[in-house]
């Protein structure tokens, strides 16, 4: 992928949430000037960058990184990223509520299915 194309998707997705180059900044907790180099193409994303943005756009690493290697992962993979990257913020004490949950409306699904 051209390094243009992935700052221009950074900026797609800065959009998308309303935020600034500064706002991804202090949320990846990494420097605007670094991100700014990313995002017009003078600078490679290197893993700690990707990480940065990963965290400041609250998405998987995996993604970001899909995006600057220029392969954007498929969209069930896409998906089940996402549902850990949401898992992983939950509290310690809430995870296993929140599995017995999932658990439960699996069950649930499996019952209407095979009627």
């Amino acid at each position: 992928m051209r390094k243009i194309v992935f700052g221009e998707w950074i900026q797609s997705e800065l959009e998308k949430r309303g935020l600034t180059i500064a706002d991804l900044a202090r949320l990846g907790n990494t420097s605007s000037s670094t991100l700014w180099r990313i995002v017009r193409g003078e600078r490679n994303a290197g893993i700690d960058s990707v990480l940065a943005i990963a965290r400041g756009l609250n998405l998987s690493p995996f993604e970001v990184f899909s995006r600057v290697i220029g392969q954007p992962m498929g969209v069930h993979y896409a998906q089940e990223e996402q549902v850990l990257s949401i898992f992983r913020r939950f509290p310690e004490s809430e995870k296993l509520r929140t599995i017995a949950y999932m658990e439960g409306v699996l069950t649930l699904l499996d019952k209407q299915r095979d009627r």
